[in-house]
């Protein structure tokens, strides 16, 4: 994991004071220090100084970091169903680089792509990692390489906010259609970090920001790094008619248009009293029904005797032909042609196309 069969550091106590030393840097460099739960695990302090200190100047791929303490709620700390630390901890994969390649091998730790695939390819987790690698690489970079000064630190506030800016903006608050694929991300986070080592390595800048604000880092952070663009889905064509679910499958039906009209009831149909005459138009009504009956005469403005057109008595006498009957004894069929001599509408039903208007 650290590039070499022999340890970095020879006991504990020595890591302790490291460690306590590089808080003195960075307060010294940064004007700020860091509370526990905001730093990484001593093990990848150490990994680190190695970094630095043997000039490897390597691009640390972020996916065995640990934090400094098993806290609940840290998404990095294996947790029970009722959200409390699992005492029993699986830890990550572990990586070692192989000089012959130049390349991470994976160390097997007998879990399966699955268990892996759930625990790396989360963008809350990686967050978590990206804060606490940014926090140690703060007081590492100044402390290591010993020339931090207050004016313009090997890594300063700056460096981390350009960091974590983007993972932000282009990992954690846009929608899940438009941030970046984690794999694809990590793996562009990464080239830029390496780029700003590598110039570090050969004396191209002396400190982050410098390598930052070179030109070819900037064009490569702002070709590589973009949201994704969503697709719109073409938006489909509404149906003909509109569709009716029947029991036995949908069906499309004519929706209703226009409410209906209600024609008003004549008034004098009791007790033998006629009803006032109302001047009618000057051409026949149309029909007002589906069976095509007149209500009234469209020179009189009287009304038609249903009973007599249905070859009923009328109710004023019970009688086929009344005196005292104060409608019309005429045919109300619409299309009749001779009204005056036709026994009423009755007839034309029962003699369909016969004694009608062409």
């Amino acid at each position: 994991m650290l590039f070499s069969e022999k340890p970095l550091v020879e006991d504990k106590e020595a890591t302790e004071r490291d460690i306590k030393l590089m808080e003195l840097a960075v307060n010294k460099a940064c004007l700020m220090k860091f509370d526990d739960y905001s730093r990484a695990c001593r093990t990848f302090y150490a990994w680190l100084t190695g970094n630095y200190k043997r000039r490897l100047f390597k691009a640390h791929d972020l996916r065995n970091i640990r934090p400094l303490l098993e806290t609940e709620g840290d998404p990095l700390c294996k947790t029970t169903a009722k959200g409390h630390v699992d005492p029993k901890q699986v830890p990550d994969d572990v990586y070692k680089f192989d000089p012959s390649s130049n390349s991470y091998k994976k160390i097997d730790s007998g879990y399966s792509s699955a268990e892996l695939a759930a625990t790396e390819l989360n963008w809350k987790k990686y967050n978590r990692r990206h804060l606490l690698y940014c926090n140690a690489e703060a007081e590492v970079a100044n402390f290591a390489l010993e020339n931090a000064k207050p004016g313009k630190p090997i890594w300063s506030n700056q460096t981390t906010q350009t960091f974590r800016n983007l993972v932000l903006r282009y990992g954690m608050d846009p929608s899940a259609a438009r941030r970046m694929k984690l794999d694809v991300f990590e793996l562009k986070e990464r080239e830029v970090r390496q780029m700003v080592l590598t110039g570090l390595r050969d004396g191209k800048w002396p400190t982050w920001d410098d390598g930052l604000a070179d030109s070819e880092v900037k064009q490569f952070i702002t070709m590589e790094f973009r949201l994704r663009e969503v697709v719109e889905a073409p938006a489909k064509a509404p149906p003909a008619t509109p569709t009716r679910d029947t029991g036995k499958g949908r069906d499309r039906y004519q929706p209703y248009q226009s409410t209906p009209t209600k024609t008003p009831k004549g008034k004098g149909k009791g007790k033998g009293k006629s009803p006032k005459p109302t001047p009618g138009p000057s051409v026949p009504a149309p029909p007002t029904s589906k069976d095509c009956y007149l209500q009234r005469d469209a020179s009189t403005g009287s009304g038609y005797c249903i009973p007599w057109n249905l070859n009923r008595p009328c109710k004023c006498d019970n009688t086929m032909a009344s005196t005292s009957c104060p409608f019309i004894h005429k045919c109300n069929w619409a299309k009749c042609k001779n009204r005056d001599s036709c026994k009423g509408s009755s007839w034309h039903k029962q003699n369909p196309g016969k004694g009608v208007h062409p």
